[in-house]
């Protein structure tokens, strides 16, 4: 039973007693749990193991006597090396249910059995395959395998694993940043359509990362990436409609991007919607919208949406003047590393210590 979850906890077998006759039903005998703990422990070479078969419950089918009192046991020897191993998985198993017990086991062991068995060879061209264990391994911080396994799946023309070599060249993930090879990467991902690629592109040439700074190219590929459905995308090009960044400035443009990145759930796209209403931007004015719309992202995690909330709190812009309220927020973003909410903090206790006569430092 192939699990669909691309991170499950078990693996589970099914056992049945087979039968002559095609018209009888398949009698389950029981089912064997293999737990992700239990797998990765036979991959060590820890010898052969005996797992009890469990017998299911309520058994009324006579066809099969089941002695209750025994145990149906299946023995797993693995006390075998890796190649007879890799041999075993590959005449038993179909590609499309490999991918799920590979996808299961860690990654160190897949490159073990690459080594050792020719079929492995292949099976490792598949860039999907190759893509999620480049996730697993950056998520366990092994940035170097993750880059491998990165690389070789590019190498087959998978553009999210070249937009993720990008990420990792830009933030040095496992090595030096190096502007220039993550700008070349965004590029090929975003020539490939990777629609996260294009707005990492339109990032780069906003930046001047490993490129020369070009206000109109990173409008560009920011609107390609926006109108393929990339969230930031839709946020950025938002944002250079507002700014007048390498477009004409068009506030109703930008909501409308803003709009759309908050609808798919961006707390950037939420906060400078919000600030449009705030400001009357391509919207009418509305204080009551703009809190509303900020308290969206300050819930996403947005430090600097709580730290305006605290400013209309304590100015009183769309509710009524609350110190206390206005400094709860102000310690959301503060805790967040906001600085003017620290700031404001600092002065606002500093005040409060003075009107009850005591000293704060």
């Amino acid at each position: 039973k192939i699990p669909l979850d691309p991170s499950p906890t078990e693996l589970q077998f099914f056992c049945y007693k087979k039968s002559c006759n095609k018209s009888e039903k398949k009698l389950l005998l029981g089912q064997i749990k293999l737990s992700r703990s239990f797998i990765q422990s036979f991959e060590k070479g820890t010898g052969t193991q005996v797992i009890s078969l469990d017998i299911p419950k309520n058994d009324t089918n006579n066809e099969l006597s089941i002695d209750k009192s025994l145990r149906l046991t299946c023995k797993l020897d693995f006390d075998i090396d890796k190649q007879k191993y890799a041999h075993y998985l590959f005449n038993i198993f179909p590609e499309e249910i490999l991918l799920h017990i590979f996808m299961f086991v860690d990654y160190q062991s897949l490159q073990n059995i690459s080594l050792v068995n020719k079929q492995w060879n292949r099976l490792t061209r598949d860039h999907r395959l190759l893509y999620i264990m480049g996730k697993r391994a950056y998520r366990g911080a092994d940035y170097i395998s993750a880059r491998k396994f990165y690389m070789s799946a590019a190498n087959e023309g998978d553009d999210c694993s070249m937009d993720e070599l990008g990420r990792m060249f830009q933030h040095g993930n496992g090595s030096e940043k190096n502007y220039e090879l993550a700008f070349q990467w965004y590029m090929r991902a975003a020539k490939q359509g990777n629609a996260s690629g294009m707005n990492d592109l339109g990032w780069c040439y906003e930046k001047g990362l490993g490129c020369e700074a070009n206000a109109e190219k990173a409008a560009k590929w920011y609107l390609r990436s926006a109108e393929s459905g990339n969230i930031s995308g839709e946020n950025n090009i938002g944002w250079c409609y507002q700014k007048g960044l390498g477009i004409p400035v068009d506030y109703k443009s930008a909501v409308k991007w803003y709009r759309k990145a908050s609808e798919h759930g961006n707390s950037s796209g939420y906060n400078n919607l919000a600030w449009c209403y705030h400001q009357g931007l391509g919207v009418p004015q509305d204080y009551k919208m703009a809190l509303k719309t900020y308290k969206r992202a300050a819930m996403l995690g947005n430090k600097y949406a709580q730290n305006t909330i605290g400013n209309m709190y304590f100015h009183g812009q769309g509710v009524e003047e609350n110190l206390n309220r206005a400094i709860k927020w102000f310690e959301r973003a503060a805790a967040q590393g906001h600085e003017a909410a620290k700031g404001r903090l600092a002065a606002l206790r500093e005040e409060m210590a003075e009107q009850n006569g005591d000293h704060c430092q």
